[in-house]
């Protein structure tokens, strides 16, 4: 997989809420993401300081802050066969939002409907900051937010339950609890923040894009310092359930690529820092295209993004709003 540089500061996480429940918004500070509530919601607001992630109840979404620094992602090739599932927390749903600063909004905004074969979904009245990306069948995997910070990111969403118990078994494992104001903000033990938020019946997933050549924006790719990459591989492979997928290459050593389960929308990879990246914690983007690199690259070039860095497996893009992803050689599922 890849390495993506973001950094995301000053600002909250937050979770809109499905059609038929309740959400929190939170205003969060220093690094976190919001979520607004859906069109016929009521939302609650919080604020969040200390760097904590804010999500309003939305029935199966959550936010986690990512800073993405240092400069390109690193991919490993997906490989082997799915194992058995283990136990886990029940992880019915998992969504990635980007987080777009506000004066660049719009036109990141564009680029990435248009980039992901959605349409824009219903503002909320109340919360104008947050839009869905709705695709044209299954349920919604992606989302935007404008933020108030310069720099833009993305951030990943569990999508479960019971937020009270699976948030005491992420604490039982090494999670810190951020915030707990309807949905649970917690911070792994590599430092990456995430969110437990309400699932909501979330089961379909979206179609494989097809032009110019099949892809997906499917994985969140978490990047944590060498110290931590042993124990936060491991915390995540509890909390969700999702087996290691075994890949047996020392070029891959700095990588884990965890077993999603079947049908859900976004894969999980953890990534070893290296000694030269300073940067915190974080997360980002990658899109799958398998030997198609070159014309999602290009399809992406002439919607406004622009090429950072150009590896064997992957490419490293920047979207309008300059927030890194990466276009890589793995398959589409």
């Amino acid at each position: 997989m890849h390495r993506a540089a973001h950094n995301i500061t000053g600002d909250a996480l937050s979770h809109p809420t499905r059609p038929s429940q309740k959400r929190a918004a939170q205003t969060i500070t220093a690094d976190a993401f919001s979520h607004p509530t859906r069109p016929t919601q009521n939302r609650v607001v919080h604020n969040i300081t200390a760097d904590a992630f804010s999500h309003p109840t939305r029935p199966s979404q959550n936010r986690a802050t990512h800073n993405i620094t240092g400069d390109a992602f690193s991919h490993p090739m997906p490989a082997g066969r799915r194992p058995t599932y283990c136990c886990g927390v029940a992880v019915k749903w998992v969504q990635a939002v980007i987080d777009l600063p506000a004066d660049r909004f719009d036109a990141a905004a564009e680029f990435w409907r248009a980039a992901s074969g959605t349409h824009f979904g219903d503002i909320h009245p109340d919360h104008d900051e947050f839009v869905h990306l709705e695709p044209p069948t299954g349920a919604m995997h992606l989302e935007l937010q404008r933020i108030d910070s310069v720099r833009p990111g993305a951030h990943l969403d569990l999508l479960v339950e019971d937020i009270g118990a699976e948030a005491e078994r992420a604490v039982a494992l090494g999670a810190k609890l951020i915030a707990h104001p309807g949905h649970a903000v917690l911070e792994s033990p590599g430092g990456v923040r995430f969110c437990l938020v309400p699932y909501s019946g979330e089961s379909e997933k979206a179609p494989t894009l097809e032009s110019p050549v099949p892809h997906a924006i499917d994985q969140l790719c978490i990047d944590v310092a060498a110290v931590d990459f042993g124990r936060e591989v491991a915390f995540w492979t509890e909390l969700t359930g999702w087996p290691i997928r075994p890949h047996g290459v020392d070029e891959f050593k700095e990588f884990e690529t965890l077993v999603r389960p079947d049908g859900m929308p976004i894969r999980l990879l953890v990534q070893r820092l290296g000694p030269d990246d300073d940067g915190p914690p974080r997360a980002h983007l990658d899109l799958s295209c398998g030997p198609n690199v070159a014309a999602v690259v290009d399809a992406h070039v002439e919607l406004g993004a622009s090429v950072v860095d150009r590896r064997d497996r992957w490419t490293v893009m920047a979207d309008p709003a300059g927030m890194r992803y990466c276009i890589t050689r793995s398959p589409v599922d």
